[in-house]
């Protein structure tokens, strides 16, 4: 589905919902999008494990707004696997409600050549179900357990955990050949008071990259 309207809701209600916060984020040390390095650790059915270190403190309130990290394979955007932290929005199977910044791991698909984010790619379709695990601890982001396939949940974004309504099935096939580990930032495109696009911004590759 590319349901970029809907999807924007989603990112919206965030950045609406913690303004403050995440105008102070925007505005502080950035250097938990930094990744000093990426271990990515692999098999032909699954991405087994992939250690990200950041040059700083990664934070776990809900504080620095709406970001994550996300590995790419040859799929390209096509299918990306993500993992991310926000409050306002319950989109995940693992908050507890919409106010739950936990971190929670993405399949999802990305669009180009979207007017409203120029060179920057938008978000299309987004799995409710959070594949995989992820630890988080200081300056240490650990993704594990990732399948190469399958076939997940995708959600309509709502703003309360028992309002949530789950899509169709949708089928996510990233692989395990990866190419590359980033971080980034998410900023929804408001006109007349519309979502017209959830932009994916500040992309930032990984220092340095190994895998195994």
């Amino acid at each position: 589905m590319n349901n970029i309207p809907t999807l924007g809701v989603l990112f919206a209600v965030i950045m609406m919902a913690v303004v403050s916060p995440m105008a102070s984020a925007y505005a502080s040390n950035d250097d938990h999008l930094d990744i000093k390095d990426a271990k990515v650790q692999t098999n032909d059915d699954e991405v087994s494990k992939a250690t990200l270190k950041t040059h700083g403190h990664i934070p776990e309130n809900g504080q620095e707004g709406a970001f994550g990290y996300a590995v790419i394979t040859e799929e390209g955007f096509d299918a990306v696997i993500a993992t991310t932290t926000h409050k306002g929005v319950y989109d995940s199977e693992e908050q507890r409600n919409e106010n739950d910044p936990i971190f929670h791991n993405h399949y999802l698909t990305l669009r180009e050549n979207v007017d409203e984010c120029g060179d920057d790619p938008a978000v299309g379709s987004l799995s409710f179900d959070s594949p995989g695990e992820i630890s988080v601890q200081n300056k240490k982001a650990v993704l594990s357990d990732l399948p190469a396939e399958d076939e997940l949940q995708t959600i309509i974004p709502a703003l309360d955990k028992d309002d949530a309504e789950l899509d169709e099935l949708n089928e996510f096939n990233p692989g395990t050949d990866v190419e590359n580990v980033v971080s980034f930032k998410l900023n929804p495109i408001v006109e007349d008071g519309e979502i017209e696009a959830v932009c994916v911004t500040d992309i930032q590759p990984a220092d340095e990259l190994e895998v195994n």
